[in-house]
């Protein structure tokens, strides 16, 4: 069997499938060529008459006289546009009995669309942005009730509960996977999606019995690749199709919030930046991840955003960080039969608890790391990491573990998940007036998530802690339109995962304490 027919057993499944690379993708697996053709055909399709005729009224009227003179002329282009079509309908069914009759059809011109104030828009303003559901620099030169910078789940619900509302709504993404949407596989999705991709695929694929059938590492990486890419790729088009259902216009590029209501879009497709104006701004940018400047930039060095370019399933793997991030991401490479040590700089449950997990489900979930095969390494910190001699491409760290150094054998990789912080630098958001939090750097909001600056708002990472994607998505429901206050939970602190064990209640030790409560 060679190795292009190599087969991957999936647990629990008689089914096989294989991907050799990427580019292959659509071709070796249906589904995944189905959903990226999909999500192509949304991204690059053109206005359709219809939508033309309603951009160039609209245009039209923009250049009127007062606001009933702009109402009149708008009725008669449309009256026009109506008996137009009706003259066309009966001219084809004209047609149609004289074809019945065995009489040549009598070809008649169809009526023109209405001329009025044509000649001064130039076709290039009705040309579509590239893999941008069609929208146009026409579209563009009229003010929206809300731009959302930042197309990840706060951005994206946002503009949806905005859109439902009957505003005029644009969302402005920056590609993460590429220079354009059609290349960005996590459009509408959370800043772990990669993570989440990766656990199912883990629960899926028997990577066991495929290294015992002695199928080869890249081979088993590549399905790895194909099954994560598909996962991201349906998310984006569920996304993209909410979006287009609602009416809300999407623009791939980089913004910076000029002030004065008014965004500057770097788009890479067309080389320049586009000028758009609305009458409030949303700041939903997400978060990155935060990295000691001491930590060399070697090959096998990872972030938990540089995670998702892995190239290759590690044998063995050291994970620095005891948050969330880091025992997720310890559990997921277990279960992909990784050899994992996580390393954590004080005591883990501690750690755990301060991050609002009740104690006993903290001890509970170090234990089952454990239990899992992982170790936990506390008290420990890094010293230095530089590459190991040899072939192969593995690397060497060294390590103080209470006061005590020592060099641990050497690994894969090393993935280094200290927590994230918020993207707020290279927005033009200092510039335009809004302030930042000296300490964190997030974007500082009232109650009502207005920033210093009365059009703009902030929702979800940017914000700081808790940094949870349901957190944001709360925020996005209720400053889309902003009106009462949010609750509590989605305001700095909390976690409206409504609600979540372990981080709600007032735990064992308190209850014991505070309620008198007797505990077996």
């Amino acid at each position: 069997m060679s190795s292009s027919e190599i087969p991957v057993v999936r647990k629990n499944s008689s089914e096989c499938s294989y991907i050799t690379d990427l580019p292959k993708m659509a071709s070796l697996r249906p589904e995944l060529g189905r959903v990226k053709e999909q999500l192509a055909g949304i991204l690059n399709q053109p206005k359709d008459d219809t939508q033309l005729f309603r951009i160039k009224s609209r245009a039209a009227s923009k250049r009127g006289g007062n606001l009933e003179e702009q109402k009149k002329r708008i009725m008669q282009m449309l009256e026009e546009e109506a008996k137009r079509k009706k003259d066309t309908e009966k001219v084809e069914e004209a047609e149609q009995g004289e074809e019945e009759e065995g009489l040549p059809p009598k070809r008649a011109a169809p009526a023109p669309l209405p001329a009025a104030d044509e000649e001064a828009i130039e076709e290039a303003d009705l040309e579509a942005i590239p893999h941008c559901m069609g929208l146009c620099r026409l579209d563009l030169s009229f003010s929206y009730d809300l731009a959302v910078i930042g197309g990840g789940p706060t951005g994206v619900q946002a503009a949806l509960k905005a859109a439902y509302m009957g505003k005029r709504v644009l969302l402005i993404d920056a590609p993460k996977g590429g220079n354009d949407a059609e290349s960005n596989p996590f459009l509408g999705g959370p800043t772990g999606l990669f993570s989440k991709a990766l656990r199912d695929v883990g629960k899926q694929l028997n990577v066991s019995l495929l290294r015992n059938m002695q199928i080869h590492e890249e081979t088993i990486w590549m399905q790895v690749q194909a099954m994560c890419t598909e996962l991201a790729l349906s998310n984006a088009l569920h996304s993209v199709s909410q979006l287009r259902d609602f009416g809300v216009s999407l623009l791939t590029g980089w913004a910076t919030v000029k002030g004065s209501k008014r965004i500057s879009v770097r788009v890479e497709d067309i080389g320049e930046a586009l000028e758009v104006s609305a009458e409030n701004i949303l700041i939903a940018t997400g978060s990155s991840a935060m990295v000691p400047s001491s930590l060399p930039r070697l090959e096998r060095v990872f972030d938990s955003d540089t995670i998702n370019g892995l190239s290759f399933l590690p044998k063995s793997i050291v994970i620095q960080g005891g948050g969330i991030i880091a025992l997720e991401y310890a559990k997921i490479f277990v279960g992909l039969t990784t050899s994992v040590t996580v390393l954590i700089r004080g005591d883990a449950v501690k750690g755990l608890v301060s991050k609002g997990l009740d104690p006993d489900v903290a001890r509970m979930l170090i234990q089952d790391l454990q239990d899992s095969g992982i170790g936990v390494m506390t008290g420990t910190t890094i010293k230095e990491v530089k590459a190991a001699e040899g072939p192969g491409g593995a690397i060497v760290i060294s390590v103080s573990q209470n006061g005590e150094e020592r060099c641990l054998p050497p690994v894969d990789a090393l993935l280094v998940a200290l927590g994230r912080k918020p993207n707020t630098k290279g927005f033009g958001l200092e510039e335009a007036g809004v302030r930042l939090d000296e300490r964190s750097a997030a974007v500082a909001v009232d109650s009502r998530l207005q920033t210093s600056v009365p059009f703009i708002y902030a929702a979800g990472d940017v914000l700081g802690a808790p940094l949870l994607a349901s957190t944001g998505v709360e925020q996005a429901f209720r400053v889309s339109p902003p009106k009462a206050p949010p609750p509590f939970w989605a305001r700095f602190r909390g976690n409206p995962v409504v609600p979540p064990p372990g981080q709600h209640g007032i735990g064992a030790f308190l209850a014991v304490r505070s309620q008198g409560a007797c505990l077996d």
